[in-house]
């Protein structure tokens, strides 16, 4: 019995030491960020998808005030925003989120493919103990 025993402790500790990987909890962190901006985004709260964006944002040549902009449009233009098919790519501090992007409004509705769309929800970079959405042409500034 206590072999038994000892054999499933064994088999849910390797089980769960998988699932709390740091690959696994990043994977989790950026995927909770764009479960944020779902939800944001019902509400109109641009600033809290902004949040979510480093201040040295730059997406090909649009900066942190571009983006912005970009989404005052799209709250203007549809009603929900869904990503699915999410699948992340961790390269060291930096990750590479590729998603369907659904925007709704009534029953009209918009699907791009990102990156290869917009790409400007893609780009996250691990700064300060946090994922943040830095664009595709962020570099890391030193003091």
């Amino acid at each position: 019995m206590k072999n038994i025993l000892l054999s499933v402790l064994i088999i849910l500790c390797i089980s769960c030491s998988d699932s709390t990987s740091p690959k696994n909890v990043d994977e989790y962190l950026i995927t909770s960020i764009l479960e944020d901006i779902e939800t944001d985004f019902s509400f109109d709260f641009i600033e809290e998808i902004m949040n979510h964006y480093h201040p040295n944002f730059l997406h090909n040549e649009n900066n942190f005030a571009d983006e912005y902009v970009i989404w005052e449009i799209r709250l203007l233009e549809y009603n929900d925003i869904e990503f699915t098919e999410i699948e992340i790519t961790i390269n060291d501090n930096f990750a590479t989120a590729e998603f369907v992007m659904k925007l709704s409004s009534g029953e009209e509705f918009d699907i791009f493919n990102e990156p290869d769309d917009n790409g400007d929800i893609s780009y996250f970079y691990y700064d300060l103990d946090e994922w943040k959405i830095c664009g595709n042409n962020f570099s890391v500034k030193s003091d």
